[in-house]
């Protein structure tokens, strides 16, 4: 746990920094100085802070919900999950899919600062939590005015720490260390929050069977390179972003087991990453 210091080395008053990993490398899409000024205006909201649920789903099971095709398949695996206690983590944009099926999740995660983003907030369900990355737009957090938000924030390339207590009056933030993809977020804010296992689908990472699942809400653009990745003889089309999402996926896994923050990542579905994995990971 990292404290800023104020003068003379001295810890800066009534600040405090929860980092529940170390963080991954990579590189925002979005400019700096865009992502200062969407952050000034979401620490300035006085929106509750994700540092206050801590905790609050200790010991129970996540069923992390991503926008990958193989999802169509699994909709029954997910209601039996559901029936037997397990939490739902969505990414926003399987917001409006989840309730079509009559999945009413407990928690939808937003991570990205696109424009697109706000279309996955034109039903919303009573109830339901939604965790918000502090770098969103500000058009995010006016579409969720008067529903549950909690803000949270993810390590920023340019953007120091020190930086974001200036922005607003928190004493304390949660650094989530999201990676690449809301789904890699969504399976670190689920570990902060406290669930240790964690059942995830639609983590595909790979376009054999189209990119997103039928009815995903905000595609955004699809111009990615394609590549072929060859795994036990069998190839998988897919992008250089998605291998990087694989990548982080054991990257996080890795770290999770080491700092035992998690008992076990069962992935479902047609999935680049069971393919790939050295253990048994497949569901």
């Amino acid at each position: 746990m990292d404290q800023p210091t104020g003068e003379a080395g001295q810890p800066a008053p009534h600040k405090q920094m929860t980092v529940k990993m170390p963080h991954i490398r990579g590189i925002n899409k979005f400019p700096v100085e865009t992502r200062k000024a969407n952050m000034v205006s979401a620490f300035q909201r006085g929106l509750h802070e994700l540092t206050e649920l801590l905790g609050r789903e200790t010991g129970k099971q996540a069923i992390i919900i991503g926008g990958g095709p193989s999802i169509q398949g699994e909709v029954e695996k997910i209601h039996a999950l559901r029936l037997a206690g397990a939490i739902v983590v969505t990414c926003e944009r399987m917001y409006a899919w989840c309730l079509r099926h009559g999945i009413i999740p407990e928690y939808v995660v937003t991570m990205d600062a696109s424009d697109d983003v706000t279309q996955a907030f034109t039903d919303l369900q009573p109830g339901s939590v939604h965790l918000v990355a502090s770098q969103c737009l500000p058009t995010v957090f006016d579409a969720l005015a008067g529903e549950k938000v909690y803000l949270y924030s993810t390590p920023q390339t340019g953007i120091e720490v020190s930086d974001m207590w200036e922005m607003g009056n928190y004493a304390e933030i949660t650094i989530v260390n999201g990676g690449g993809s809301v789904v890699l977020c969504s399976l670190s804010i689920a570990m902060t929050l406290g669930m240790r296992t964690l059942h995830i689908f639609g983590f595909d990472c790979h376009i054999q069977h189209g990119r997103y699942a039928n009815g995903i809400v905000g595609v955004g653009t699809a111009e990615e390179l394609q590549v072929t990745a060859r795994i036990a003889g069998k190839a998988y089309l897919t992008t250089v972003p998605y291998l990087c999402f694989a990548q982080q996926f054991f990257e996080i896994k890795y770290i999770a087991t080491q700092l035992n923050e998690c008992d076990a990542f069962k992935v479902y579905g047609d999935s680049l990453v069971t393919a790939m994995s050295r253990d048994d990971i497949g569901a």
